[in-house]
């Protein structure tokens, strides 16, 4: 069996260094597959070309370079896809590591369930230098750790494209719409949950699979660690999420939106200051998921019928 490792990046080769050292270090038990990496180079213009040179000589996989100058998530991942020979082709973002067993997990996986997609969890590591006191490390888990899924498909489970193995038959199927997922610096989600949602429609017999020992761990990267980015994410994430809103929709994000704003100084300055030592830890944990939700959804009525 063939397996193909992709990695989407942009300007970020001084993070990168990091995701292809992990990936160099896999343990042993992979090598008796046939594993190639595929680095696909999305309009990068900081030596992300000659970082991934850099790498070959000590890799104990196949590792190329791509370059695609179509800007934007879902052509990057769509160039992997077409330049991926393997029989499952995995998705890694370029902020992640993995540990030595991770390919490993994930080969036992498909070796005894055959999965159209597995998704593993990430947790929230930082990079050297400094970072906000306030901010906490599990901020950068991933957020379906709160539902505690067990290892085997799910009936409403997604894979995160950050850690994600696809059946290669899936993409005879679908590919990412261009139209979802980050375009340069411009933010933008849910290219991997659209294309997920869109295989299993037309195949109704097929399930994810979760295997939460399959862990890769992300690096939260110092702008997403402000509260303005925490807050355009949850707006745009429910502005452009699936599903539409009706008037009484509106009217009720509405109403929670304004309320939510008007007690958020209040939830501030009464809070548990062992839970949240900063007013900053409530803001991110309470008022913006719910302000930033609820805004979002007024924005959607708003763009859906005016």
């Amino acid at each position: 069996m063939k397996i193909s490792i992709c990695i989407c990046t942009y300007n970020r080769a001084n993070i990168l260094k990091y995701c292809l050292r992990s990936l160099c270090d896999l343990s042993a038990s992979a090598l008796r597959h046939e594993v190639e990496i595929v680095v696909v180079d999305n309009n990068s213009s900081d030596g992300t070309r000659d970082l991934v040179a850099s790498f070959v000589s000590e890799c104990p996989f196949e590792l190329n370079y791509v370059f695609e100058g179509e800007q934007g998530i879902a052509a990057a991942r769509n160039r992997a896809i077409a330049e991926a020979k393997g029989d499952y082709v995995a998705f890694l973002d370029d902020e992640c590591t993995v540990g030595p067993d991770w390919l490993s997990i994930a080969l036992a996986d498909i070796d005894q369930y055959r999965p159209c997609v597995i998704g593993g969890p990430y947790m929230g590591a930082f990079l050297p230098g400094d970072r906000p006191g306030w901010f906490k490390i599990e901020y950068g888990n991933a957020y379906f750790l709160a539902r505690e899924y067990e290892k085997g498909f799910q009936n409403d489970f997604r894979a995160s494209s950050g850690n994600m193995f696809v059946r290669r038959d899936v993409f005879d199927a679908v590919l990412f719409d261009l139209a979802y997922g980050m375009k340069g610096k411009k933010l933008a989600l849910h290219e991997e949950t659209e294309l997920q949602e869109r295989f299993l429609r037309d195949h109704p017999t097929e399930k994810i699979f979760y295997d939460p020992e399959m862990v890769v761990w992300h690096f939260i990267l110092p702008e997403k660690m402000r509260l303005v980015y925490h807050a355009k994410r949850t707006f745009v994430a429910a502005l452009t999420g699936p599903g539409k809103v009706d008037h009484a929709g509106f009217l009720i994000s509405l109403s929670k939106t304004f309320a939510h704003l008007t007690f958020a100084p209040i939830s501030w300055a009464w809070r548990n200051r062992k839970v949240h030592p900063s007013w900053k830890n409530v803001a991110y944990e309470r008022t913006i998921p719910r302000t930033g939700y609820h805004a979002g959804l007024v924005a959607k009525y708003i763009r859906a019928y005016f």
